[in-house]
């Protein structure tokens, strides 16, 4: 079995005791946030998500013993556009209680990440804080794609929508997506491919918003991906890895949006 069809068993499981639970939110209770999509979209610099997760599948434990709510708080006050959130416990050690946490005491929009498969997910990113949720579409057909994200955006959320394969954002641009990240991690093998996103970025027309996800380990990597004419760019293992957060997420700062060249 590999990782990613381990991770949606799991998940499954985690939606029915989602959908058994008395404390599921209604549609009404809506999150009034700061807008994820204008932060990245009006944003002169390229565009920053800072990411809090302690664990992941292909890295190990990354920040053993650190406090989410304090490495948010860093981000936050370091002007980053976004911080993403993991809310999967089993694989990387996240929940909607720590989101919940961290949008009582940051500025910065919040994208929930997760393994999304079922509008209660979304439910509950919105009654938990976050503006924006991850749509994968590697596990996603087209019906449950089109389902989820029309679901998120009639709730008022953000939906950034993720693709590794190029028939993969030939599905995000038909699905009219305003946010496309180019995965540079396999999700199924767990390989990196740090070229992935200069190459798939040419396949996105002007207008909609160019992410780069994983994969970005320093400035250089950041400014490279700037010139190719990457809006932005989420950085999760780079920052969760380092003894200093304040110190690494200032690296990332301040990157003009380059031309090609």
């Amino acid at each position: 079995m590999g990782k990613l069809e381990e991770i949606i068993i799991s998940k499954m499981n985690e939606i029915r005791e989602l959908k058994a639970a008395d404390s599921i939110c209604s549609a009404a209770e809506r999150y009034e946030g700061p807008s994820f999509l204008h932060s990245l979209k009006d944003s002169t610099s390229l565009a920053v998500i800072a990411e809090v997760k302690m664990k992941s599948p292909s890295q190990g434990i990354m920040s053993r013993g650190a406090d989410h709510l304090e490495i948010a708080r860093i981000f936050d006050e370091a002007g980053v556009n976004a911080i993403s959130v993991l809310t999967d416990k089993k694989f990387f050690d996240g929940s909607f209680n720590i989101l919940r946490n961290i949008s009582r005491f940051v500025k910065s929009p919040l994208l929930c990440k997760d393994f999304i498969l079922d509008r209660v997910q979304i439910d509950m990113a919105l009654w938990n804080g976050a503006s924006a949720v991850l749509l994968i579409t590697e596990i996603l057909d087209d019906g449950k794609l089109a389902d989820l994200y029309g679901y998120a955006l009639k709730l008022g959320l953000d939906v950034l929508v993720e693709a590794h394969f190029p028939e993969n954002i030939k599905r995000a641009i038909d699905l009219k997506a305003s946010i496309i990240g180019i995965n540079n991690r396999d999700l199924d093998t767990l390989e990196e491919n740090p070229d992935n996103a200069l190459l798939l970025s040419k396949l996105i027309p002007e207008g909609i918003v160019k992410l780069s996800l994983s994969s970005c380990k320093n400035r250089s990597d950041a400014l490279r991906l700037a010139r190719a004419g990457l809006d932005g760019v989420l950085i999760g293992g780079a920052l969760m890895k380092s003894n200093d957060w304040r110190q690494a997420i200032m690296q990332f700062l301040n990157i003009p949006r380059l031309k090609n060249d």
